[in-house]
């Protein structure tokens, strides 16, 4: 069986320089389209093939990271409104402490500082990197489209390392509340009929963690926390930024996770892919058309030929 999962992750009418929410008349252009061209269930009751349809339109199913509070105040009435199932996964710390992943405080903290440098260990940033120091805000909006993705690509212990020290250099700006669901809204959304998973505990990208304890601790905790505030053991794990290895997929399966999801921006089929490493399309604040190129994957062989 084939499928398209398709990933969100904001839904605002809020813009932002550095990461930028679906806008909500977009999402509900999205939907619109996904309902005309796609039979859409839960990705649970997909991975799990226990139903039966007769539709011949092909599978596709919603699904969101991070655990924001605006999936309640603008994607849930959309979603209603299309009569459309989703899935939710969150990050346990950000909903026990208010404070977005640690990818959004980033962010934040450089869109938002008044001072022109930073204070870190340039010894663990690559040559582009090194100048830390910005003339304008154009420099440093362009200072931190490259930080993120650097972060990204190191071991844990030195993304943490590196993150730990700009963060305590941008000191004027503090961490933004109110932007994420608690437990009273998580279990709100899932008696409403939201399969609510984990996206670990702190949001790593757990194939650069270093250690197996530390993978682990990441999947059992928010695991036993969701299951202590919502009594339902989670099925679905959702790997921060696709990240994961042979490691990561062992632990999950060992955990008591079902499944795992990644990104891999293509379609899952269950005659190939592992239920571990289950491929996710993810959808952006674009132009319809191009949106519409990436749903139908015409965007991704377009890529693969110029590449």
């Amino acid at each position: 069986m084939k499928a398209n999962i398709f990933l969100f992750h904001r839904v605002s009418p809020q813009r932002d320089k550095l990461w930028d929410p679906l806008s909500p008349g977009r999402f509900d252009e999205v939907l619109n389209y996904l309902k005309k061209n796609f039979y859409i269930e839960n990705a649970e009751t997909i991975l799990s093939g226990n139903f039966k349809t007769s539709n011949s339109k092909p599978f596709a199913a919603i699904v969101f990271d991070d655990g924001y509070k605006d999936y309640i105040e603008y994607a849930l009435p959309i979603l209603k409104k299309h009569n459309l199932p989703s899935s939710m996964y969150v990050v346990t710390s950000c909903v026990e402490s208010g404070i977005p992943p640690w990818t959004y405080v980033l962010d934040n903290a450089l869109a938002n500082t008044k001072k022109n440098k930073i204070e870190v260990d340039s010894s663990l940033l690559p040559e582009e990197l090194k100048n830390t120091s910005w003339k304008n805000e154009t420099d440093k909006i362009a200072f931190a489209k490259k930080l993120k993705p650097f972060l990204k690509t190191v071991s844990n212990s030195v993304r943490k390392k590196i993150y730990e020290q700009v963060i305590k250099s941008l000191d004027d700006v503090q961490p933004p509340q109110n932007l994420m669901m608690n437990w009273k809204d998580i279990n709100e959304i899932k008696s409403g009929g939201t399969v609510v998973g984990s996206h670990t505990v702190s949001h790593p990208l757990l194939a650069k963690i270093e250690s197996e304890e530390e993978i682990e601790i990441e999947l059992k905790l928010s695991a036993e926390k969701i299951k202590e505030q919502t009594s339902e053991f989670p099925s679905t794990i959702s790997y921060p930024i696709g990240s994961y290895d042979e490691r990561v997929k062992k632990l999950a399966k060992k955990t008591g996770y079902k499944f795992g999801l990644a990104v891999q921006q293509q379609v899952l089929d269950t005659t190939k892919h592992n239920v571990f490493e289950v491929p996710r399309i993810e959808l952006y604040n674009e132009p319809m058309l191009k949106t519409k190129l990436r749903i139908n994957g015409t965007l991704e062989k377009i890529k693969k030929v110029l590449r």
